[in-house]
């Protein structure tokens, strides 16, 4: 192999590693760290400008002098070629700096680069599709380095300069999509804001109604009926609104705990007492068994079970097909407790058992019928994961289901 050919074999190979990067700052180390190998340079320095020609990122391998940012003259080697486009060389640069280039060119490179022993330059320009990107130089301490090897340069040039645009191109798209996904971010957090607002604002006025109606519940024939359906709507819409809040709640970082000493037995029995109620609003028979084996104090969120508690319980009703039997089972060991839910209902298809824990799923067993908006099992999810324990729906082998909510205790 001849020397033409071991340097375009080193081109070649340098071009594709520096190709391989889209980092910026990556690109720039690569373009000075490979230009020795692949085209002889001892100095290597690339400085890149934005479309009005203003530097704004550099890196080189000269040491012990400044950075190109403080070399730079109105009439120096940069300046000249992102005016003009054009590649500028110097074979032989003088005792003092001085070059011959010819009139309208620089005269003179600078004293860093004098004290650097420098003896050979060439300046390229970065071309990019629509502008220039900035300036390549190859340095080297020896005379008339780079005469012959124009063609060679420009070729690691062209390659340089489409690393750096496409680097460059990368780097807009990552801002572009941090901007974006910011503002969706905002966008999502008002809507989020904006529901729990609307949530809270519709709860006054619907307990207004359901007191109205509940007042004339004793009224005789059709009209107690059309109250009865009144009633059961908003029974429904109060718990859509409660759940939507809940939501908000989570998914604006609303997620502290209250914890507090409570008798996990009376939050059972209070379960079941608020959700007797609205079964029989809705005309649902209900049976109910609790097996609590002893009185158990728990240090938890009371709120929040009793939330993730009430909505097993009546979703257990609500798929009850007009006759619910639950049985509410606790099981403690040394370092976790159990609720159990269990339910005669239909059994829940295999392939669904962990889909009904995503938000807004409904099943399609239930599709067509008025049973809320499908966040209960959502929500419940969640703020047992937030209190450190898990939740989990599993098919009995018998007819039914069964919901089990696990916290460390």
């Amino acid at each position: 192999m001849n020397p033409t050919s071991k340097q375009l074999l080193a081109l070649s190979q340098a071009t594709q590693v520096v190709t391989a990067y889209l980092d910026l700052d990556q690109v720039l180390e690569r373009i000075v760290k490979l230009a020795s190998k692949a085209v002889g340079s001892d100095y290597t320095t690339v400085v890149l400008i934005d479309e009005k020609g203003r530097t704004i990122k550099s890196a080189e391998n000269i040491s012990g002098i400044p950075p190109i940012e403080y070399r730079q003259r109105e009439r120096g080697f940069t300046h000249w070629i992102i005016k003009h486009g054009q590649p500028l060389i110097a074979d032989k640069i003088g005792k003092n700096g001085q070059v011959n280039l010819g009139k309208n060119r620089p005269s003179k490179v600078n004293p860093p680069l004098i004290k650097a022993k420098v003896k050979s330059i060439i300046g390229l320009p970065l071309k990019g599709k629509k502008h220039l990107l900035g300036v390549l130089y190859f340095h080297s301490l020896q005379l008339k380095n780079f005469s012959e090897q124009l063609v060679l340069l420009t070729a690691f040039a062209n390659q340089a300069a489409i690393a750096v645009e496409n680097a460059r191109l990368y780097e807009d798209l990552e801002k572009t999509v941090a901007q974006r996904t910011k503002k969706l971010t905002q966008l999502v957090k008002s809507q989020k804001e904006f529901i729990a607002h609307v949530g809270h604002e519709l709860r006054t006025p619907l307990s207004i109604i359901k007191a109205v109606v509940e007042a004339d519940l004793d009224v005789p024939g059709q009209k107690k009926r059309h109250l009865d359906l009144i009633n059961r709507k908003v029974d429904l819409i109060s718990r859509i609104l409660r759940n939507l809040m809940w939501v908000s709640r989570l998914q604006i970082g609303q997620k502290s705990l209250y914890k507090t000493k409570f008798c996990l037995e009376n939050l059972l029995k209070e379960v079941v007492e608020d959700t007797f109620e609205e079964a029989k609003s809705n005309q649902i028979q209900t049976r109910f068994k609790i097996y609590c084996p002893q009185e158990i104090r728990l240090y938890h969120d009371r709120t929040k079970i009793m939330e993730v508690l009430i909505n097993l319980v009546k979703n257990a009703v609500v798929h009850s097909e007009g006759k619910a039997n639950i049985t509410l089972k606790v099981i403690k060991t040394k370092n976790r407790l159990q609720i159990i839910v269990d339910d005669k209902n239909p059994s829940i298809p295999k392939n669904e058992l962990k889909k009904i824990f995503t938000p807004f799923y409904r099943s399609k067993r239930n599709r067509g019928k008025s049973m809320g908006a499908g966040l209960g099992l959502y929500i419940s999810q969640k703020l047992i994961e937030l209190m450190g324990g898990k939740i989990w729906a599993e098919i009995k082998k018998t007819r039914g289901n069964r919901f089990v909510l696990q916290l460390p205790i």
